[in-house]
């Protein structure tokens, strides 16, 4: 049988509150200004009205009050998981991701610089696929590889050492299959675990490539990276034990800190 039918319709309000956060005049004004970047002078006071806060032409004042508001969310969600509805979680799991995205995308609008528009989108992706997953499995799982189908590129156009890349997904590679064969992973999700585990895999090995170059949004880049597939690996060892409790709050702490990594890089 598959879930109630309830959860069927906690889902589709869940999608209709995202599609509505995200057509709100904040979000779409960002949209916007991406999209005719080139045509007029930009400075970041067009844009500090998404939050509660002025922060002026200073993207690291804006990066600060991103994080403040985040920190609450996650917070909150971290508290109130278990305890209140499924919908009231997924939204604020969802949202403390989704307000990573908002420097990244002023990033971009105001230095046209086309790998903080790809994090931007990533962040966003992981914004949706946060409500999804948190009703079903593998429609989330296709969600957060498209996610990292994004961030992939964002590394090759900022300029990721190809050869330092292949070596390390080949390290990847061989320690994800050797992991694979001993957990104790569900058959009808070992195939999906299988590709995200690849996807991932030439995410964060264009990531740590990206760090030899010495400059810091290669090693906050590459750090977060790290930390997002710490996250997904814990993640994956809760699916075939019973954990303590404490175990996802960790998971989540690791990777709301990795999206803060990929937002703070953009800025810097």
């Amino acid at each position: 049988p598959g879930p109630p039918r309830h959860a069927y319709s906690q889902m589709r309000l869940a999608y209709i509150i995202t599609l509505f956060l995200l057509c709100q005049p904040p979000f779409l004004g960002i949209f916007a200004v991406c999209a005719n970047a080139q045509k007029q002078e930009l400075t970041l006071r067009h844009f500090c009205y998404i939050i509660p806060y002025y922060g002026g032409d200073d993207i690291n004042t804006v990066y600060i009050v991103c994080l403040i508001l985040a920190t609450a969310f996650g917070t909150a969600f971290l508290m109130l998981e278990g305890k209140k509805s499924s919908l009231l979680c997924a939204f604020l799991k969802s949202a403390a991701t989704l307000i990573f995205s908002v420097p990244a995308y002023l990033a971009f609008a105001v230095s046209h610089n086309v790998t903080f528009l790809l994090i931007a989108m990533a962040i966003t992706v992981c914004a949706f696929a946060d409500f999804v997953i948190h009703f079903t499995l593998i429609p989330g799982l296709v969600l957060f590889a498209a996610a990292h189908c994004l961030f992939a590129p964002a590394f090759i156009i900022y300029g990721s050492k190809i050869h330092i890349a292949a070596i390390s997904f080949a390290v990847f590679a061989s320690v994800c299959a050797y992991a694979l064969s001993f957990a104790e992973i569900p058959k009808p999700i070992r195939f999906a675990a299988t590709v995200y585990a690849a996807v991932i895999g030439v995410h964060l090995s264009l990531a740590v490539s990206s760090a030899f170059y010495g400059e810091a949004f290669g090693i906050v880049t590459a750090v977060s990276a790290l930390l997002f597939l710490a996250s997904d690996v814990m993640l994956a060892l809760g699916l075939s034990k019973k954990r303590p409790p404490l175990w996802g709050k960790v998971v989540m702490l690791l990777y709301y800190a990795a999206h803060a990594g990929f937002s703070l890089a953009c800025g810097l």
